[in-house]
C-alpha cells in the first residue's frame, strides 16, 4: 500500500512555518537516499491554522509497441496527478522496462529510452533504436522525484525481426548416379546480424509446412535441395526466412522463386532386334517426344550391359540402328535411353525395356536339294522330240499350279522361294515355309506356252539365301491345239483305199468315226493320214484330235 502522510491538524502560524521548515528538511535529506516504492505527496499553503491533503502515486498505463526494422515505438496515456498529467509535474514522468519473450528479469531499453520521460501531453512515446532481434514486450514505471509508482502491465509482444533475405537463384543440376531428378541449388543474399537461415518448399498447388527442410539453420547462404526427394515434371516454390535472437524470431520470407527441377527423360516404350543378311542386327524403337536422340547398348545372352561404350560409339539420331559387329552365332540382348540436353551435358533416361534375345545370322542355309512341278499329265512315252516323261501344264489360265521344293534341312524361321519363267515371259514367283517338302502354287496365268523353267532357293529369317536349284524333269506350258485342226476325204474304188488327210500338231492322237465305225492315228509331223479303207456306213466321216498335252481340237466332218 502506498506509505501516506498524516493529515495535519491545525496549528498557529509560527507552529505552521515549523512544520513547512521541517518537511522541507525532510523532503532534502529524502532525494539524496534510495527513491522509495509508491508513495504520497503532501502539499500545504496559506497561513494560520488549516489541514493539509495527501495524493496518491498513479500506476502506469499499459503501453503499446510496434517496430519498424529495429527501431521500436513505445508509446502511453499518462496517468494523471492532482488533475494533470504526471508528466506535466515537476520531476514527474516515467522509466521504461523491456522484458525478453517468456522472461521475468528485466532490461534496460538503449540510451534513446533509458531516461525519465515526462512531458504535458496525454500521451507519451519513446523510439528505442537498434533493438535487438527477438520478441520483445515493454512495461512503463509513473515517477515523481524520489517517489515511484507501481510498474503497468505489459505490452503485447512485439517481434523485432531481420529483414527478409533476397533468394538470388535457384539452379537446377543435372540429374546423377541413379536419381530420377537433379539437384537443385539456392542461394541468397546475406542479412547482417542473424545466426541463420530456414528454407521452405511447397508445390504449385501446395502449403508450406511448418518445419524448414533444413534440420538445423543454416549458417551459409547455400542450399541444395537433393533430387532424391523431388519429383519429375513438379513445380516446386521455395522461400528463406533469416533466423535471430534468442529465443530465436524469423524474418519475413523472402520473394517466391518458382522452379521446375531437371528430370532423366523417359526411355522408349518399346524396343525390337532383328537378325539381318551378313550377321547384322537391326535394332529399332519406338520415339520420344523432345528427345534429342538415343543411346544403345548391347550384352550378350549371359552378359552384363556396359553403359560406358554405347554401340555405334555415339547417339544416334533416329530410332534404328545397325549392329553390324555382331558375331555370327551370338545371341544378344539390346536396351535404349533417351538423350536430352542437359546443363552439363546429355542427360539419359533410365533404361528402356530389354529386347527379346536375337541370334546374329550370318551363314546362308542350305539350298533345295530337287525343284518340280506336281500336278498336270505326263507323257507317258516321246512323241515328237518330247520326251517321256514331260510333265504339261494345259490351262491358259491356271493360277494354282503346284510346285515342290526339297529341303535337306527345314531351318526354322526359314522360306523357300520359287521361281517359274517360260520362252519370252517375264518370271513369276511365290515362296513357303521351309518344310520337309516345301511346297507353293504358282499363278503362271502369265507365261506364254513353251519349256518352263523352275527354280528355287532357301532364305533363312535374316535374310540369307542359298544357291539356287533348277527343276531337272522336262515340264511344258500348251493350253492350245496348233496348227488349226483339217481334215479331207480321198475315196478309192468301191471305197476300197480311201483316206482321210489334213493338218494336225504333231504328236496328237486323231480320230475318225462313221457309224459305229473308228479310225485312228497319231501325227508323226504337223499332217496325218487315215486309211479308212472300205468300210461302209450312212453319213460323214467325224474327226477328232487331241494332243499330247490334253488340248483337243474343234471337231471337223469329212
Amino acid at each position: 500500500m502506498p506509505r501516506r502522510l498524516p493529515t495535519p491538524q491545525p496549528r498557529s502560524v509560527p507552529a505552521l512555518i515549523a512544520t513547512r521548515v521541517l518537511l522541507a528538511g525532510l523532503c532534502v535529506m529524502a532525494m539524496g537516499a534510495v527513491a522509495a516504492p509508491a508513495g504520497a505527496y503532501w502539499s500545504a499553503s496559506g497561513s494560520g491554522a488549516g489541514s493539509g491533503s495527501v495524493a496518491t502515486m498513479p500506476a502506469g498505463q499499459q503501453p503499446s509497441a510496434s517496430a519498424a526494422g529495429r527501431d521500436v515505438t513505445i508509446a502511453w496515456t499518462q496517468s494523471t496527478f492532482r488533475g494533470t498529467p504526471l508528466g506535466s509535474h515537476i520531476g514527474g514522468g516515467y522509466t521504461l522496462t523491456r522484458y525478453a519473450q517468456g522472461e521475468s528479469t528485466p532490461t534496460t531499453p538503449n540510451a534513446s529510452c533509458a531516461t525519465t520521460i515526462g512531458g504535458a501531453t496525454a500521451t507519451l512515446q519513446c523510439v528505442e533504436a537498434g533493438v535487438p532481434y527477438g520478441s520483445w514486450q515493454y512495461a512503463i514505471t509513473p515517477r515523481l522525484s524520489t517517489f515511484t509508482g507501481a510498474e503497468g502491465p505489459r505490452s503485447a509482444q512485439v517481434a523485432v525481426v531481420p529483414a527478409a533475405p533476397v533468394l538470388a537463384t535457384i539452379v537446377r543440376a543435372d540429374p546423377v548416379d541413379d536419381h530420377a531428378v537433379g539437384d537443385l541449388r539456392l542461394s541468397w543474399s546475406a542479412v547482417a546480424g542473424v545466426s541463420g537461415y530456414d528454407v521452405y518448399r511447397r508445390t504449385d498447388s501446395g502449403s508450406y509446412p511448418q518445419t524448414p527442410l533444413n534440420e538445423a539453420p543454416l549458417s551459409a547462404t547455400t542450399f541444395t535441395d537433393p533430387g532424391s526427394g523431388l519429383a519429375t515434371g513438379t513445380s516446386y516454390v521455395y522461400v528463406v526466412r533469416a533466423i535471430a535472437g534468442s529465443p530465436a524470431v524469423q524474418s519475413a520470407a523472402s520473394a517466391e522463386r518458382h522452379v521446375t527441377p531437371t528430370g532423366r527423360p523417359g526411355p522408349p516404350a518399346t524396343v525390337g532386334a532383328v537378325a539381318a543378311v551378313g550377321a547384322r542386327v537391326d535394332v529399332s524403337w519406338a520415339s520420344v517426344p523432345g528427345a534429342a536422340g538415343y543411346d544403345v547398348y548391347r550384352r550378350t545372352a549371359e552378359g552384363s550391359f556396359d553403359y560406358a561404350a554405347r554401340l555405334g560409339g555415339a547417339t544416334v539420331a533416329g530410332t534404328t540402328i545397325a549392329d553390324t559387329t555382331a558375331v555370327d552365332g551370338a545371341t544378344y540382348v539390346y536396351v535404349v535411353r533417351t538423350v536430352i540436353a542437359g546443363a552439363d551435358g546429355p542427360i539419359e533416361s533410365f533404361s528402356s525395356v530389354q529386347s527379346a534375345p536375337v541370334t546374329a545370322d550370318g551363314t546362308a542355309p542350305a539350298p533345295p536339294t530337287a525343284v518340280s512341278v506336281t500336278n498336270g499329265p505326263v507323257l507317258p512315252a516321246a512323241r515328237c522330240a518330247i520326251a517321256a516323261g514331260t510333265r504339261f501344264i494345259n490351262s491358259a489360265g491356271q493360277t494354282a499350279v503346284a510346285v515342290s521344293a526339297t529341303l535337306p534341312v527345314a531351318e526354322p524361321g526359314a522360306t523357300v522361294v520359287f521361281s517359274a519363267s517360260t520362252p519370252g515371259s517375264a518370271a513369276v514367283s511365290g515362296s513357303a515355309p521351309a518344310a520337309l517338302p516345301s511346297t507353293a502354287t504358282l499363278n503362271l496365268a502369265s507365261l506364254s506356252d513353251g519349256a518352263l523353267t523352275l527354280t528355287a532357293y532357301s532364305r533363312d529369317a535374316a535374310g540369307n539365301v542359298s544357291s539356287a536349284t533348277a527343276m531337272t524333269a522336262a515340264v511344258r506350258k500348251d493350253t492350245v491345239f496348233i496348227p488349226v485342226l483339217t481334215a479331207r476325204y480321198r475315196g478309192g474304188i468301191l471305197g476300197l483305199g480311201a483316206t482321210i488327210d489334213g493338218a494336225a500338231e504333231c504328236g496328237a492322237d486323231v480320230v475318225a468315226t462313221k457309224g459305229g465305225n473308228v479310225r485312228s492315228t497319231i501325227a508323226t509331223s504337223t499332217t496325218y493320214e487315215i486309211n479308212v479303207g472300205s468300210l461302209l456306213g450312212s453319213g460323214g466321216w467325224a474327226v477328232t484330235a487331241t494332243d499330247p498335252a490334253g488340248n483337243t481340237a474343234v471337231p471337223i466332218t469329212a
